[in-house]
């Protein structure tokens, strides 16, 4: 895999403020500065990363920054006077003063009250004595000793030139907030725009000026003295990886100044339009006893945020609902062997090195394709289209475009064949076609070829496969499914590729268009949107925008805070191509037609925007009443205009724009005067604010209104000139909710973008707080939708039931029942002991696993399944609570499979989880404990479960009988007795648990509980052992370390060793208690196995590594006694050593 630097989350920089390192460490990175340039040269030349690298330019760069670089002259200013304050203080007889270097005070030093030795234009020296206060407290400073990290801000001036000393080895470079050229404010975007871009010489900056600020990337280069002529010498882009973390580093920023800009205006600019959020955290709050806190919304004006995401779906459905399902999808991934791309590569660069020549190139081969599919019509006239840009993990950019064709040129099935094709070209007829398909449009190998190829992922049974579903049947002709792609012919006429001694033939064919693919010479693949039900998940798949709203949630300090950004920024994946493409900005997505959003609101509850520091809120109000929205300028143009008056409402906007008028400055909507690609679109209401729903109904089947009034007249519907009271009156009296035609036209809107499962949910919602609702009738028309989900895996008759027992599920939670609606009531148990595995293989499985178990594996099994029938055949279990201890390689995780595969062969329902999902993963079924129980965010000894005898969390642990929990350390206290009280009142009884088989498992050597500022005591007292029920575990312990005898294959080793050879360099302090504990547990062989571990460090690793993992019990204490000596005789004969071996 190429390198690509990449980024996940928040990115900090990090600073060690320690002038000198702590006692028995090696001075590090600025460290290297205060020691004398060779002994700094060999200790950067020490560290690993760095042992191939040039010597000799690695001491010209070291030459170059001590004599430009001002921070560097800083620090040797430090150096000087602390040798200076030192000396004197000795010649005194009394204790030396501290020193502080401190950053960025240029201008702002009192040296009336501190002793400044020295100083320059960055930073400052202060000498303190005891009485003496830190001055300048919010400023980076330097001590002398103690290690202390410090996170520099991104939007610190020193924070770019410091960490690319290379790009500005004098330290005058770098971006930062505020910063003014002429006189006028330089925005980040702009700064790096300036900064990646070529230039021509002259417009950069004069050669003398190059040399001062990049002296040690100019000595390379050679300089073209014509200014006429276009000079591509810029140190930014010669940076290799570096050059990859700066576009990384730049756009971050940029970003990071957008999101604090909305997070510091939350409360700037109030807007009421995030009711539904409001209401559904105040019910999250109610129902865990805390108030609503601190809530931070990501607007859907932030391109990228789930907001923006989905608002693009939804008006890429507008344009669905408008024009018709699009007929193609076609996927075109950058190929960076493209001739434009290596021919103009800086000398000694590869493609990695320039993700933005990378990025320049696809931009304008997308404009070209895009060129090609729309205007010059290789498929026919395309009268609207929608396309996303996206990154892969390698950082490659691709497009998903959607084509929908005009009518006239609708592909018939038996012209796909001329289009789309999925078999490799003859090689002597297509020379070149064979080449492009073989390089690019053959998918893995996969599957038994390749179990680790990206595209493999588990069905129901444990098995690997393709989640594409490769490789495909042969097939003599191509066949158009019902909710899916064509299957398109693929021959078995003898074509192949052989790729590492695999022949791939026509079933291993990504369809693609022979046209397109001798064109683009890259992988372009193109499919045939076949079914209407489809369309909705490609949408989904090009916009692929998610529910945030439960991850966003956090406890603090006894309140619910929502917080989109934070979780956006978490979330966040961010690599070299993505970076340049936003600050190039370049379209991360476009649209044939622009969509107009229309308000729809009732009377005076139009959206208010005002400032609380600055606005007079009654004279908003006022102004508020004046400002027109896009729905009260209707009827001002209605009034005016007689031919809007031919027009619904969601139809104006492609005949009228709306513009603020010239004579009061009022939003009005006036005639356009050119053609303009526009689409209107409501927003969608749900059936639970009626009033509004019935509002958005009659506009929908109302055209030329003039105001409020004329929307509540219905006079040309039963004769009555005067004004309804409501909305709902209005449209009862205009026939919308009689015969369901209301709900009907609902659900014929919703059912081309709403998923399956939000179908179910209206439903439901129309069926509990709709009126006149004809249950029966809907689902009949509209069911096949609410099961679409279920179609991919079961018969259409299956599906259906399928659907109607979730319905049927949800309505009991809510009180409700289809029986009430002239429906019959679903068997609502018929899918509960649908089981995705065969009972019989699952037992010999298990049977195998059973049999190569050690004695200690084996007494667990037995005991567990004793109690496990017992309960199974209705008897009461007073005493199935097991603790399974043993370090990291024990069998903990072998023996929880081997007990999960036999229940599975008993028919015993089971559950598995852990509390991080990470722990869950690697055990079969498993979840969180969160999930799994329903625990709160926050707990304490009063806190309760959200599982109820009428939910699905709540019904699933009544009908489990055996609970499995794994890494039970990390579970604080209040969980386990949570779970034991929501059991007991679940089961209704006084067991333990509720009776039923509990078994828990991990080592209390590893991670305790997390709790934030809690000391070691308070998470000693949090852990289980200090549980009330802790009693009640009856503890079996594994000593054994099956994953070095047996298992070799495990695929959770973490330490890279040979059979014969195992070793861990621990050159640095690298591991925590419990990441050394797992690391060494882990590996697989230990002969000769040295550990290196500095003489201060050395006490912290014996008991840990020797004691509980690699020697067996009868020699741990002679051989504990035995290192302490060793330990203090090394202490004693090696002071001047930084480091020392022991042989294991």
């Amino acid at each position: 895999m190429p390198y690509c630097y990449k980024v996940q989350g928040q990115l900090y920089h990090t600073m060690n403020l320690a002038m000198h390192p702590d006692p028995n460490e090696k001075p590090d990175y600025a460290q290297l500065f205060f020691i004398d340039s060779v002994e700094a040269l060999n200790l950067r030349m020490a560290k690993k990363p760095n042992v191939n690298c040039n010597r000799s330019l690695m001491e010209k760069i070291d030459v170059v920054l001590r004599e430009v670089n001002r921070y560097y002259q800083s620090y040797k200013h430090m150096k000087e006077i602390e040798d200076e304050v030192e000396a004197e203080a000795r010649r005194r007889g009394e204790a030396a003063p501290e020193l502080r270097l401190i950053f960025d005070v240029s201008g702002q030093v009192d040296k009336r009250r501190y002793n400044i030795p020295r100083a320059n234009e960055i930073a400052a020296v202060f000498v303190l004595n005891d009485k003496d206060e830190m001055p300048y407290p919010d400023k980076l400073a330097v001590h002398q000793r103690g290690r202390q990290l410090r996170t520099i801000t991104k939007f610190d001036k020193t924070a770019e030139s410091m960490l690319y000393p290379l790009y500005f080895p004098t330290s005058k470079g770098g971006c930062y907030a505020g910063m003014r050229i002429d006189d006028e404010k330089v925005t980040f975007m702009q700064y790096y725009q300036y900064m990646t871009s070529i230039r021509r010489s002259s417009l950069l900056m004069d050669r003398e000026e190059i040399e001062a600020e990049h002296a040690c990337c100019f000595a390379e280069m050679k300089w073209n003295s014509d200014p006429n002529e276009v000079n591509d010498f810029n140190p930014i882009r010669l940076g290799g990886k570096l050059y990859q973390q700066y576009l990384v580093d730049a756009y971050v920023k940029i970003e990071q100044d957008r999101l604090d800009y909305i997070r510091e205006n939350q409360k700037a600019l109030k807007v009421e339009s995030y009711k539904a959020l409001r209401d559904y955290l105040e019910d999250t709050a109610d129902a865990q006893g805390k108030n609503v806190g601190r809530t931070i919304i990501l607007p859907s004006s932030f391109k990228g945020s789930p907001r923006n995401c989905q608002q693009a779906y939804q008006d890429s459905m507008a344009m669905v609902r408008r024009y018709g399902k699009p007929h193609m999808f076609v996927t075109f991934t950058c190929n960076p062997k493209w001739s434009e791309i290596t021919r103009n590569l800086m000398p000694g660069n590869t493609v990695l090195d320039e993700p933005d020549l990378v990025d320049r190139v696809f931009n304008q081969k997308l404009d070209e394709l895009m060129d090609d599919l729309t205007k010059k019509q290789y498929f026919g006239k395309a009268i609207a289209y929608t396309y996303v840009v996206e990154f892969q993990k390698r950082g490659l950019p691709h497009a998903h475009i959607l084509l929908i064709l005009d009518r006239s040129d609708d592909i018939r099935a038996d012209e796909i064949d001329s289009i789309v094709c999925a078999e490799i070209p003859d090689k002597k007829k297509y020379p070149r076609l064979h080449e492009i398909i073989a390089s690019h449009m053959l998918h893995g190998p996969c599957g038994i070829h390749n179990l680790n190829c990206p595209c493999m992922t588990d069905d129901k049974k444990g098995n690997k496969i393709c989640s594409k579903k490769y490789p495909k049947e042969f097939r003599e002709t191509t066949h158009v499914g019902r909710n899916s792609y064509p299957e398109y012919r693929r021959r078995d006429n003898g074509e192949y590729v052989e790729r590492k001694g695999i022949k791939i033939d026509n079933r291993w064919v990504v369809p693609f268009s022979p046209v397109l693919s001798l064109k683009f010479d890259a992988h372009v693949n193109v499919e045939i949107c076949a079914s209407i039900k489809s369309v909705k998940y490609l949408y989904k798949y090009v916009y692929k925008g998610h529910d945030c709203a439960r991850m966003a949630i956090q406890v603090q300090n006894g309140g619910i805070v929502y917080d989109e950004l934070t979780k956006y920024v978490n979330m966040r994946y961010v690599t070299p191509h993505e970076g340049y493409w936003r600050i190039a900005e370049f379209k991360l997505d476009e649209r044939s037609h622009s969509v107009m959003r229309l308000a729809v609101h009732l009377p005076n509850e139009q959206l208010i925007y005002y400032k609380p520091q600055n606005d007079d809120i009654g004279q908003r109000l006022n102004d508020s009443e004046l400002r027109n929205t896009t729905l009260t300028g209707w009827f001002d143009l209605n009034e005016r205009d007689a031919d809007a008056r031919n027009y619904y409402y969601f139809e104006i906007p492609e005949y009228y724009t709306f513009k603020k008028s010239r004579d009061d400055g009022n939003m009005i909507w006036d005639r356009r005067t050119r053609s303009f690609n526009v689409i209107g679109r409501m927003y969608v209401i749900h059936p639970k604010q009626k009033e509004l729903f019935y509002l958005r109904m009659i506009l929908l089947h109302k055209k030329g209104a003039k105001s409020w009034e004329d929307l509540l007249t219905t006079e040309d519907y039963d004769g009555d000139a005067n004004p309804k009271e409501t909305f709902r009156e209005a449209a009862r009296a205009m026939g919308l909710l009689s015969d369901d035609i209301v709900w009907e036209t609902y659900f014929d809107e919703m059912k081309d973008h709403a998923t399956a499962f939000q179908m179910r949910e209206l439903f439901v919602s129309i069926i509990t707080h709709g009126e006149n609702v004809n249950v029966k009738r809907v689902w009949e028309r509209f069911g096949e939708y609410m099961a679409d989900d279920f179609a991919r895996n079961y018969d259409d008759e299956v599906a259906l039931r399928r659907a109607l027992v979730e319905i049927e599920k949800m309505l009991e939670s809510a009180g409700d029942s289809l029986e009430n609606y002239e429906m019959d009531k679903p068997n609502t148990g018929e899918f509960d002991d649908e089981i995705p595995w065969d009972e019989d293989e699952e037992m010999e499985k298990g049977r195998q696993m059973r049999a190569s178990m050690n004695t200690a594996q084996e007494s667990i099994v037995a005991y567990v399944l004793n109690k496990a029938e017992k309960l199974k055949n209705g008897e009461n279990v007073t005493n199935g609570y097991v603790y399974i201890d043993g370090p990291g390689g024990s069998g903990k995780t072998y023996t929880y499979k081997t007990i999960c595969y036999l229940l599975r062969g008993m028919g015993i329902k089971y559950k598995t989880c852990a509390w991080m999902g990470i722990a869950a993963n690697l055990i079969p079924d498993g979840r969180t404990m969160h999930k799994t129980f329903g625990l709160p965010f926050e707990m304490d000894s009063q806190a309760s479960s959200n599982a109820k005898s009428n939910n699905k969390i709540g019904r699933e642990l009544v009908e489990t009988q055996v609970f499995i929990v794994d890494e039970i350390s990390m579970v604080p206290k209040f969980a386990l007795e949570i779970i034991d009280r929501k059991l007991k009142e679940l089961m209704d009884n006084d067991l333990i648990f509720g009776g039923k088989v509990f078994i828990i498992g991990g080592d209390f050597r590893q991670i305790l509980p997390v709790k934030k500022k809690a000391g070691r005591n308070e998470l000693v007292n949090l852990s289980v052992v200090q549980s009330k029920l802790w009693k009640n575990f009856r503890v079996f312990r594994l000593k054994e370390n099956r994953r070095v005898i047996q298992n070799t294959d495990d695929d959770r080793t973490n330490v890279p060793v040979r059979e014969d050879f195992a070793g861990l360099d621990l050159e640095e302090y690298v591991f925590s208690h419990g990441m050394a504990y797992v690391a060494f547990s882990r590996v697989r062989a230990w002969d000769f196995l040295k550990v290196k571990v500095s003489n201060k460090q050395y006490g912290k690793v014996k008991n840990l590594v020797w004691k509980e993992v690699l020697l067996p019990e009868e020699e741990v204490e002679e051989q504990s006694q035995r290192s302490e000596r060793a330990s203090r005789r090394s202490t004693q004969n090696s002071q001047g050593e930084s480091q020392g071996s022991q042989e294991l």
